[in-house]
């Protein structure tokens, strides 16, 4: 059995001896790509589970793995992650490496990719 997942629209088809489940929402495309787009969101997943992210700097990270900006978002979307507590475990990395002022916390969270809202909460979680 074989897992493809589809970003976007969070459908997970299954392979089974050749047949697809009624659900698969990418009929038309070619295997490679769906097969890309797997190993794009596994490794998304792989990051999420060793350091935080913001979406933005994920995306940017598996562009930069050679994943097309289109796999790269698709796979940031698909992924089941807060990224207001991936704010919150990156505000606490940088405050264990080296000091930060509440503003300037805000401001380097911003900087890496998150909102305005998700850099907040991640700051209120530091301190």
């Amino acid at each position: 059995m074989k897992k493809i997942f589809v970003a976007g629209a969070a459908t997970v088809a299954l392979l089974v001896g050749g047949a697809t489940s009624p659900a698969l929402a990418f009929t038309s495309q070619p295997a490679a790509i769906a097969g890309s787009q797997y190993q794009a969101t596994r490794m998304a997943q792989d990051y999420l589970r060793s350091m935080p992210f913001s979406k933005s700097g994920l995306i940017n990270q598996l562009k930069y793995e050679g994943f097309t900006t289109r796999q790269a978002t698709r796979a940031a979307s698909s992924v089941r992650v807060s990224w207001k507590s991936q704010a919150a475990k990156m505000a606490k990395d940088y405050l264990e490496s080296m000091p930060f002022s509440k503003t300037g916390l805000l401001e380097q969270l911003k900087y890496e990719g998150f909102t305005s809202g998700q850099a907040a909460y991640g700051v209120r979680a530091a301190f």
